[in-house]
């Protein structure tokens, strides 16, 4: 086992030391991502500091009334946030077109579909072997750790579900029952848990309960876990629930001949465990920082290129909207994006 633990430490270290060169390819595409092209723009020539004629409005509000929404609440957001002489000098340029293109930019979805798709594809070349291969490879890893340090003193099966009074002071109550039958010796105590859920949900939604069992356990002895309201088991067989749920359980501690084995002496990572009894993103995730520190969700890694892209696409447009923003105004613009 110790060599089992060395060898899969080594490999965290060979993946950590892989990071360092991801940093300066993410360094190179975060240029990449500064030069991409945007969109094309028909300007008018009228600047943020001029007007448009009654019967270029008329035109607008026939053509491009969105467009003319934008220009008529900066209009008023000019007027009512007088630039210093200095300031007006570096906007002179600006015109409502280009301000306008780069204040609806984070949200021109067919702009962004493209993009998106490369840069998908440049995160599975920096961190989609963490998430898929690396992921599974630590779970698998971690799970046969558990299975032959914990999970080795007891098999737990579901038996039945049942809805009875029996137990809890006379009040009707679900329960799922156990068999536990030991497998090293004679377990006196045992503590562990169990997680439901529908197959078809993949893990995303399911519920986890606690087993306990006490007493001298030399042979396969019954246990139950509650459930709670009863009105939502009854009636529920077994053979019925399992056709369409999974039950999966995991010992968390167990004293065996007199001896405590505990499931938190394993110091599994925390971002594995759970990838081990439920394959989610979430916790492919968390394994994948686990195994590479500088990982980020893809989800992440699309939202900071789009963001880089937006800050360096248009200076001019930025570094006004970041004086006009310092208005109470601003809002209007941030609302856009």
């Amino acid at each position: 086992m110790k060599h089992l633990l060395f060898a899969f430490a080594s490999l965290a270290i060979v993946m950590a030391s892989c990071s360092s060169s991801t940093s300066s390819q993410s360094s190179s595409q975060t240029q990449e991502a500064a030069e991409v092209q945007l969109p094309s723009l028909e300007d008018d020539g009228i600047t943020v500091f001029d007007s448009y004629s009654d019967a270029q409005l008329k035109k607008l509000a026939k053509e491009d009334p969105e467009y003319l929404r934008f220009y008529q609440k900066v209009f008023k957001i000019m007027a009512a946030a007088p630039l210093e002489k200095e300031q007006r000098k570096a906007f002179k340029d600006l015109t409502y077109r280009r301000l306008y293109r780069y204040a609806t930019l984070p949200k021109d979805t067919a702009y962004w579909a493209p993009l998106e798709k490369d840069w998908t594809n440049e995160w599975r070349e920096l961190y989609g072997y963490y998430y898929y291969e690396g992921a599974d490879s630590a779970a698998a890893y971690w799970k046969q750790v558990v299975d032959e340090q914990i999970n080795c003193y007891a098999t737990i099966e579901p038996k039945a579900i049942v809805v009875t009074g029996e137990y809890d002071y006379s009040l009707e109550t679900a329960y799922m029952f156990f068999d536990v039958t030991p497998l090293k010796g004679t377990i006196t105590e045992l503590s562990a848990i169990y997680m439901t859920g529908l197959n078809a949900d993949n893990g995303h939604n399911f519920d986890t309960y606690n087993i306990f069992a006490y007493g001298t356990i030399a042979e396969a002895s019954e246990t139950r876990s509650r459930l709670g309201n009863p009105d939502a088991w009854r009636d529920v067989a077994l053979e019925a629930y399992l056709k369409d749920h999974y039950i999966k359980t995991e010992i968390r501690y167990a004293i065996v001949d007199g001896v405590r084995h505990d499931y938190e002496d394993l110091n599994v990572p925390k971002g594995v465990e759970r990838l081990m009894l439920e394959d989610i993103p979430l916790h492919r995730n968390q394994a994948a920082k686990y195994l590479n520190p500088q990982f980020v969700t893809l989800k992440t890694y699309l939202e900071n290129k789009k963001k880089e892209v937006i800050e360096l696409a248009d200076p001019l447009s930025a570094t006004f909207i970041d004086v006009i923003a310092a208005t109470a105004v601003g809002n209007f613009f941030r609302s856009l994006q």
